[in-house]
């Protein structure tokens, strides 16, 4: 009996069958479509240049292009010249041009890093829009972030960039709160502690002593110069005077300046401190008042991390107090974060700090190597009356491995730190955290068991006789 609409010379079980093979063919032929849809880069680069196309049809071609990791496809399809010609186009359609302005970023940084081909070819033109004052505020931006991320210094044109960019960024005489000059001003301030050099520094303490000088704006100041000093370790005291020093001293101790600006002041003096430049030995003293009598957690935080960029075994009383400070019941149940990622902060902190003490000249200092050993090890012990939340512990732990060393003074502490992870790798409460702590054991036992706690145990008893693991 034949259904309504089938053949007769068609049987059921072979008209199933050609509607299976069809279904099974029709994701190739999808995937055949899509690789037929895909653009070549000669089209891509067409579609980029056509002005009279549509600016987010330009804008995915754009995108492409910078994408790209084939030197030779860029090559042969002269993808720089096509980008930068669009750049050049200032009648062009803005966010074309600031597409294009980052995809000859991108290509710089992904494909040019030895020959510098394409910045070869853009730094002169950037630098020319950048210092155009008639030119569009994002693309004037958006080529300080560029510069930012490429520049090395290694050629004329490239100097006369980074010059470029200071004369910006110390441009005054510009009415407050013209936000478009300021974002030209701050992204100008950012590329400079990236790529710029001692020079720089003076640059930059300039413009922190301008009148009415933009809180934003001194915010950005202050990463720079710390990102130049991190940069930066030769002739610091030439290069940062003793007015510069008192100006950021002035801006961290300013209860009414705004908590994130002080913070980076504190990293900046801190930086200083630890190249050496001669501060008067008033850092340290301004980094724990503010670590002391402050309660913003911004502030706090910075300056745990300040005091741990000095290197300075003199900071340790101070941290070591915070940690003590900062603990109570609830702050371990977890009902202050805060409190809790202070914590967390200083138990890195030490064990950055730590980490430093293996290359200290002429020798580690022993008492500073036993405090930072205790703190880690109080936070991490299974009997300690204070019990400590899972993420301290975790941060903890990794801070341990730091005792690796099999000098003295790290290699006293080894069976006590082994002890107190053996436990934590017994009970394996911490599921998340498992993996950093076996590879602190391991750093520290030079043994490799993995999880075999049987094979731990053994080992432990073997080599610190009648120091049993606790149970």
């Amino acid at each position: 009996m034949l259904r309504r609409g089938m053949s007769p010379g068609i049987p059921l079980a072979g008209l199933l069958a050609v509607l299976v093979a069809v279904a099974a063919h029709a994701p190739a032929r999808a995937q055949g479509a899509a690789a037929k849809q895909e653009k070549t880069v000669a089209e891509l680069v067409s579609i980029a240049k056509k002005r009279t196309g549509y600016p987010e049809d330009r804008l995915d071609a754009v995108r492409s292009l910078g994408g790209l990791r084939d030197r030779d496809k860029v090559n042969e399809n002269d993808v720089v010249d096509a980008l930068l010609w669009v750049v050049q186009q200032k009648d062009d359609d803005l966010f074309v041009r600031i597409g294009c302005i980052k995809a000859l970023g991108q290509l710089q940084g992904n494909l040019f890093t030895l020959d510098r081909l394409a910045a070869k070819k853009y730094t002169e033109v950037f630098t020319k829009h950048l210092t155009d004052d008639k030119e569009e505020t994002h693309i004037r931006a958006e080529i300080c972030r560029v510069f930012g991320a490429t520049l090395v210094l290694s050629s004329l044109p490239e100097e006369r960039a980074l010059e470029a960019l200071q004369k910006i960024a110390s441009e005054e005489g510009r009415q407050a709160g013209n936000m478009p000059d300021l974002l030209i001003r701050e992204t100008a301030v950012r590329a400079i502690g990236q790529v710029g050099n001692g020079a720089c520094l003076d640059t930059l303490a300039n413009i922190l002593i301008q009148v009415n000088l933009d809180n934003r704006l001194k915010e950005a100041v202050l990463s720079a110069f710390y990102a130049l000093l991190s940069r930066i370790d030769k002739d610091l005291d030439k290069l940062v005077t003793p007015p510069t020093v008192n100006r950021l001293i002035q801006l961290v101790e300013e209860k009414a300046m705004d908590a994130e600006i002080r913070a980076e002041g504190m990293k900046a003096l801190a930086r200083l401190e630890a190249n050496g430049v001669r501060t008067g030995n008033r850092v340290l003293p301004v980094i724990e008042k503010i670590l002391k009598e402050e309660s913003k957690p911004v502030l706090l935080i910075a300056a745990v991390e300040a005091l741990g960029v000095t290197g300075k075994d003199e900071a340790l009383p101070a941290l070591i107090k915070a940690f003590e400070d900062m603990y109570n019941a609830d702050s371990a149940s977890g009902s202050y974060a805060n409190d809790l990622k202070i914590r967390q902060t200083i138990a890195k902190t030490v064990g950055y700090m730590l980490a430093a003490q293996r290359v200290r000249k002429p020798a580690p200092v022993a008492d500073s190597v036993a405090k930072m050993a205790k703190l880690l090890l109080d936070i991490v012990d299974p009997q300690a009356q204070k019990k400590e939340v899972k993420e301290v512990i975790r941060s903890a732990i990794f801070s341990l491995r730091y005792l690796y060393p099999m000098q003295t003074p790290f290699k006293e502490f080894h069976k006590d730190a082994l002890e107190k992870l053996l436990y934590h790798l017994r009970k394996d409460e911490d599921k998340e955290g498992r993996a950093v702590l076996l590879e602190s054991i391991e750093y520290i036992s030079r043994q490799n068991f993995g999880d075999d706690v049987v094979r731990w145990d053994k080992w432990f008893d073997e080599a610190y006789p009648g120091m049993r693991v606790k149970k």
